[in-house]
């Protein structure tokens, strides 16, 4: 039986095989759930009975997501997804860990991957599952389901098929952990940051997806906004595209001074589509976006 062999969690290999070759699969084996369109998930391995039985994948770090999570379709880079895992696993059940626009699941599975490790309750996934306007209409809630499984963590993710704003409605109490990545247009992230932000607890942390690429302009102007303006909120940094930033109820002059300098420097992307700036301009504002003597560690790979 040819068998490629998908990645390692503490010791038992989780590995393909193509639906043509499945026969009477042996005891020691566990069928996981679909593989992409031709294959199925399983262990390879002693396996107690247990796990077999309730489907669940033992706890993950983040160089067990990054080892498979490539095979997820997403925009998201390891170093984004690295950020997102971290700020779960130390979030501490003061509030819920809430993800506005899922896709297909690769930013999910690395915040439930986190959310498993800090014992935090499943985090609620916000999407409609019916394409976007940047993306066209397509349903990707099969592909999304079939991706949390792959990685054993579908009970650790309250998917929400709605709206952002109809979730609104629905979702009570306070916020520890947000990710916008939703509706980029100017209207859809300036909603999503009125309705959600105003719930995060103090120590809470919000992340904003394509804050700092050229494709997309509305995720930048609302950060530099709601929270780079703010008096809310300090730690404000990129890691890649993302933006990131922690709640506040005091903030030191320091904090405040970084916000307004990131944000001055977020406005040369603007600029630079207004004045026709060179790229290599863009670039340099780039990365002095990440220099800062401010910033966080980023998180070291567990």
């Amino acid at each position: 039986m040819d068998v490629e062999e998908l990645l390692v969690v503490e010791g038992i290999r989780y590995a393909t095989l193509s639906l043509s070759e499945l026969r009477v699969m042996p005891d020691e084996t566990h069928t996981c759930g679909r593989l992409r369109n031709a294959g199925i998930l399983f262990t390879v391995g002693p396996v107690d009975r247990k796990r077999r039985m309730d489907g669940r994948m033992p706890p993950m770090t983040a160089d067990d997501v990054a080892r498979g999570v490539a095979s997820v379709q997403g925009w998201l880079t390891e170093g984004e997804g690295r950020t997102l895992f971290e700020a779960a696993r130390q979030t501490r059940n003061r509030g819920a860990i809430v993800e506005i626009g899922s896709w297909k699941g690769r930013s999910t599975i690395w915040l439930a991957a986190g959310a498993r490790l800090a014992g935090a309750r499943p985090i609620f996934a916000i999407d409609p599952h019916h394409g976007s306007r940047e993306h066209g209409a397509t349903d990707t809630q099969r592909d999304f389901q079939m991706n949390l499984a792959r990685f054993g963590v579908t009970d650790m993710v309250t998917p929400i098929v709605k709206s952002s704003e109809q979730a609104a409605a629905e979702i009570d109490g306070p916020i520890e952990l947000l990710f916008i990545d939703g509706d980029h247009s100017r209207e859809g992230v300036a909603r999503d940051a009125a309705l959600w932000l105003p719930r995060l607890v103090a120590g809470g942390t919000v992340i904003f997806h394509d804050v700092a690429t050229g494709a997309w302009e509305a995720p930048r102007r609302v950060f530099r906004q709601a929270v780079c303006r703010s008096r809310k909120f300090k730690e404000i940094r990129l890691v890649d595209s993302m933006g990131c930033a922690r709640r506040t109820d005091v903030l030191p002059l320091q904090h405040r001074l970084r916000g307004n300098y990131i944000g001055a420097l977020l406005c040369v992307y603007d600029l630079g589509d207004q004045l026709w700036l060179p790229a290599r301009v863009r670039a340099i504002a780039k990365d002095m976006l990440r220099w800062t003597p401010l910033a966080p560690t980023l998180p070291k790979k567990t």
